[in-house]
Formats: C-alpha cells, structure tokens, sequence
C-alpha cells in the first residue's frame, strides 16, 4: 500500500495521497512529496521491472527533513516544546516524528543535535 506518489508530466507534478490513511497521515505524505518537487529532486521509477521499491535514501531523507519542517516551523516547533505537548499534538504522523527535526538531511544543516527534541520532557535553547 502507498502513503503518496508524485506523478511527473514535464514541469507538471500532480500529487496523489492515499486518502484510506488518517489525515494526519495524509497531511505528512503531501508534505513528503511536495518537498521532493521544492528540492527539484530527479523524478525517477519507483518500481523496477521486478516489482522492487526503488529508493534513493538521500533523497528521502532530505524530504522527510523538510516535509517536517513543512508541518511543524519554527515557531510551532519551539511553541510544542515549550509548553512540554506531545509531538502528536503538533499533526506530524509517527513516521515522520523527532529524528529529522534533530539533524538536517546532510551533515552540518538543521539544527544542532540536542537542541530541539519534542518530547514531554524537552528542553529548548534560546538564541
């Protein structure tokens, strides 16, 4: 079963999202998706001619990074932490929870590891 998939007609992308899945759900999948189009990622196959997943992980990973970042700025990231709510409560999907908001997609991007992690028991740096 697919969460989302980007269809690719020369510059036209047309984004289609698994409705059967839970809104919160969706709404981190368009955010996935949407941040390879921002990224201008090679569209590419997403099954070989064997019926394999094909899968660049770099890629992946910068748009689980910003899809993330997509949902849940600054702003409402900090505001999560501050006031010590569950991550659920910011509408960020399980799969696409703490690990990209703790580092960027490449080293030396995103923030500082330590620095933000939303969870009950967060801390938070202030500038």
């Amino acid at each position: 079963m697919f969460s989302a998939l980007t269809i690719v007609d020369g510059h036209r992308r047309l984004i289609v999202v698994n409705d059967a899945h839970a809104l919160v759900r969706q709404a981190s999948s368009l955010a996935h998706e949407l941040s390879h189009v921002v990224l201008e990622h090679e569209p590419h196959r997403a099954v070989s001619e064997q019926g394999c997943r094909l899968w660049n992980d770099e890629m992946e990973k910068e748009a689980d990074w910003l899809g993330v970042a997509l949902l849940v700025p600054r702003d409402g990231a900090l505001w999560v932490a501050r006031d010590g709510l569950a991550v659920e409560e910011a509408g960020v999907s399980e799969p696409m929870r703490s690990p990209p908001l703790r580092s960027g997609p490449r080293s030396g991007t995103g923030p500082e590891p330590g620095q933000l992690h939303l969870r009950r028991s967060a801390t938070v740096q202030s500038e």
